[in-house]
């Protein structure tokens, strides 16, 4: 009996399931991700947040995904600060910048790559897997991955992920629940410097995000003045976004 016994212990580490690989937990996110139409999240991004020129920013985000649709993959909703004091968002056709403390609405049409914010540190709190999934995973697959030990971020028991190439490091953390992303980190040389970012995503909604977040008819106030940004240009040309510096924001008026 005690023989059998001891068989049986030394089988055990056999017997174990084996431990889901980096890549397999990146796929599961993915797959995670590709089964709903929409992600909503409250994001907080830090650029060198231990450094003199540290820069932050934050705000409530919501996604929806087409896969047809060129310049992000779908549509955008973003503000910059939770209180919803400025936000834009993107409905396939146009971009709309809503400004509360001027009462005010700018719509532009927006080319590839065009921004979602009214700074750019903000665009960064788009930077998420969830629309143009299929790229995610093309930049994913440059990297070499590899599993570091289970963590909690934010009360959130997640995994740790780790991917480097050449003289580039990232950290994902994913909910060990619900395999969506909750920390991203990365590490950079950028002309000699080192960069660090981090992107941490709290209140994550899944499939949540009405249709109607970017209807213009209720998404922005009433008695708000639009004024466009689009001119004719001829077809086939991208039209020219305005630089945002150039734009009279509440506090810099005028510029």
């Amino acid at each position: 009996m005690r023989y059998t016994a001891m068989l049986l212990l030394m089988c055990l580490p056999l017997l174990a399931p084996a431990q889901e690989t980096a890549t397999e937990i990146l796929n599961k996110m993915l797959e995670t991700l590709r089964q709903q139409e929409s992600f909503s999240y409250e994001a907080h991004y830090q650029l060198n947040a231990h450094t003199p020129g540290a820069q932050k920013v934050s705000g409530l985000v919501h996604l929806y995904r087409d896969d047809t649709e060129p310049v992000l993959g779908g549509m955008a909703w973003l503000s910059e600060g939770v209180k919803y004091e400025t936000y834009s968002f993107y409905n396939r056709q146009h971009r709309y910048v809503v400004l509360k403390a001027i009462r005010k609405v700018w719509k532009e049409r927006m080319p590839a790559g065009g921004a979602m914010g009214l700074s750019s540190l903000a665009d960064n709190l788009l930077e998420v897997p969830f629309l143009k999934l299929n790229q995610w995973k093309e930049q994913w697959n440059k990297l070499s991955w590899s599993r570091q030990t289970d963590t909690t971020i934010s009360g959130t028991p997640c995994y740790t992920l780790t991917g480097s190439h050449a003289d580039v490091r990232e950290n994902w953390y994913i909910s060990r629940s619900g395999f969506v992303p909750v920390l991203h980190t990365t590490t950079q040389q950028r002309g000699g410097q080192t960069e660090h970012t981090s992107l941490l995503l709290r209140n994550h909604q899944l499939g949540k995000t009405d249709m109607e977040t970017f209807n213009p008819a209720t998404a922005i106030p009433e008695g708000y003045t639009i004024e466009s940004r689009d001119r004719e240009v001829p077809k086939g040309v991208q039209p020219e976004v305005r630089p945002r510096d150039q734009w009279p924001l509440p506090g810099n008026r005028g510029r």
